[in-house]
């Protein structure tokens, strides 16, 4: 397995990965295609976009002019797992937790939104590695802080595969990392990891 960060050359991977691997056992959240985190909520439905499989051409254009930040984990040349990062400033308007963040410190932050592994890839370290990469790309390109986004509690609903709920990465993953608790929502604990200047 090895992490490539997300460009336009990688595009056709990417949605592969999307139409066709990532939600074989969720398919309800098949129509998500990552545009959840800069959807604009405040004019448009998020449950007709996905219905109508809106989101697909939009993501599709934006992976392809290179405007959709993340990491692609693969195994044997095949995209098995994604990591949504990102400046934390090109998400503050989509559904996340980043309202609770200070908006002073959007362009000095990494966010890392979500991890979507592969069914037959996980718990096999993949999120760990992506969650790596995005930490080491985040100190190359002089973020001072990554910021991850953990689910308090996870809600049990009948036909979800238990992973699915766990897509912004468990609070365990970033413990892991050394990340600390800086701040926390009704759902999610915001997790943040400093990093050493330069």
């Amino acid at each position: 397995m090895h992490i490539e960060a997300m460009t336009a050359s990688r595009a056709d991977d990417w949605l592969a990965f999307f139409d066709d691997v990532a939600f074989a056992d969720n398919p309800d959240w098949s129509a998500c295609y990552c545009r959840v985190f800069e959807f604009p909520h405040d004019t448009e439905d998020w449950g007709e976009a996905c219905a109508k499989n809106a989101n697909r051409p939009v993501m599709a254009e934006a992976a392809s002019a290179g405007k959709v930040s993340g990491f692609l984990a693969y195994d044997d040349g095949a995209p098995v797992g994604w990591c949504r990062a990102g400046e934390r400033g090109c998400y503050r308007d989509g559904h996340s937790a980043l309202r609770a963040t200070n908006p002073e410190q959007d362009r000095t932050t990494l966010s890392v939104l979500c991890f979507v592994v592969a069914p037959g890839h996980r718990r096999k370290g993949v999120a760990r590695n992506l969650l790596q990469a995005a930490c080491d790309d985040a100190g190359v390109r002089g973020f001072e802080a990554v910021e991850g986004y953990a689910l308090k509690q996870v809600p049990i609903e009948a036909g979800l595969p238990a992973e699915a709920e766990l897509f912004r990465g468990p609070r365990q993953l970033f413990d892991r990392f050394g990340f600390e608790v800086a701040d926390q929502t009704d759902r999610y604990w915001i997790m943040r990891l400093a990093l050493p200047r330069a």
